[in-house]
């Protein structure tokens, strides 16, 4: 277990996972995805992220997302149904509530 939280640490500092987890959600770029990219269970996953990262997973995925649509509204050249699918939510309505607590 030390081994594998020791390569993990590596990994986080190396960028790795702060990268896999901005790619967009066709590459995998999801929590279940995430830990299984990394071959660790899901729940070991979170507990690692959460305690490296100091915030769990789905709040960071949600401030990249959130980040990247940012920067597509202001390129002003999809529109809100579009950007939302683009970032990886399923509809605009979930993107919606997302965009607002960031």
């Amino acid at each position: 277990m030390w081994e594998q939280t020791c390569t993990l640490s590596i990994i986080w500092s190396s960028g790795l996972i702060q990268h896999w987890c901005g790619l967009q959600p066709e590459d995998g770029g999801g929590y279940f995805y995430s830990a299984e990219k990394f071959s660790l269970s899901e729940n070991y996953f979170s507990q690692f992220f959460k305690n490296i990262a100091g915030e769990s997973f789905s709040t960071y995925l949600e401030k990249v997302r959130t980040g990247n649509a940012k920067k597509m509204l202001e390129e002003n050249r999809y529109d809100m149904e579009t950007i939302a699918e683009k970032v990886g939510y399923n509809n605009s309505a979930s993107f919606r509530r997302a965009f607002k607590r960031t």
